[in-house]
């Protein structure tokens, strides 16, 4: 990881009063970098009383991964997926992900990219594209997706994006088959008050994401999808053992 990345993620500016607060927003910023395994802020003694270094030390963690599972359904049946993805690409916490899915109704290969700080920190470039197949008793459609656009984190839990997506499929349902592109401007937003990113005992995570789609090809086939989406996580007693 490049020295500057970390410096980035840093809160606080030389010369300004201690803040612990700002110390502590900087470690969370590098624990959901999610590419070091300990994070650690403190202060030294400096020739100055008046001045006190801040040392930061953080330990790595590996920046490959692999993971694979299998899941079956009474009514899609069998499946299995596999991914391999890569955190930290060229040093500034680039993220590259491979997926592929083979199933009994659905196969997929995806791959998703994260370029962050890509015009100012917080404002990360985002992609993803996915070629995927479905196969189910009334009809079967092949398609592709590719979107690419930015999403800003200038706040701790709150994230906005927005970008450009292009979808193709082909339906063919007994002998009728139909082709259609839509071309779509989603924006989203998205709140993450949870205590750990990948294991919350407490606190919500909130979603909403409106997406207007328009075909060239069909000025009939324009419409506007929209979503939302939350969960809260409370954890029953001291511990974390139990969480509602």
């Amino acid at each position: 990881v490049h020295e500057a990345y970390v410096a980035r993620r840093l809160r606080w500016v030389a010369g300004d009063p201690y803040d612990v607060i700002l110390v502590e927003k900087s470690r969370d910023a590098l624990v959901a970098s999610n590419l070091f395994s300990t994070v650690q802020i403190r202060t030294e003694k400096g020739e100055d009383p008046n001045v006190t270094p801040m040392a930061v030390d953080v330990t790595e963690r590996l920046p490959r991964s692999v993971a694979a599972g299998a899941s079956y359904a009474s009514t899609e049946g069998v499946s299995v997926n596999a991914s391999w993805e890569h955190r930290n690409l060229f040093g500034e916490a680039e993220d590259l992900k491979f997926g592929v899915l083979f199933g009994q109704e659905e196969s997929a290969v995806t791959t998703d990219f994260r370029k962050p700080d890509i015009i100012g920190v917080g404002w990360d470039l985002v992609g993803n594209a996915a070629v995927k197949k479905e196969d189910a008793n009334a009809y079967t459609s092949k398609g592709e997706r590719l979107f690419w656009g930015l999403e800003y984190k200038g706040l701790q839990e709150v994230a906005f994006g927005f970008g450009l997506s292009l979808e193709h499929a082909t339906i063919s349902e007994y002998e009728l088959q139909q082709r259609y592109t839509l071309i779509g401007i989603p924006l989203y937003a998205k709140l993450d008050s949870t205590d750990d990113l990948l294991n919350p005992t407490k606190g919500g995570r909130a979603g909403i994401t409106v997406t207007p789609y328009t075909d060239p090809a069909r000025t009939d086939l324009t419409f506007v999808s929209g979503r939302i989406n939350g969960s809260y996580y409370q954890r029953l007693g001291d511990g974390d053992r139990f969480v509602l």
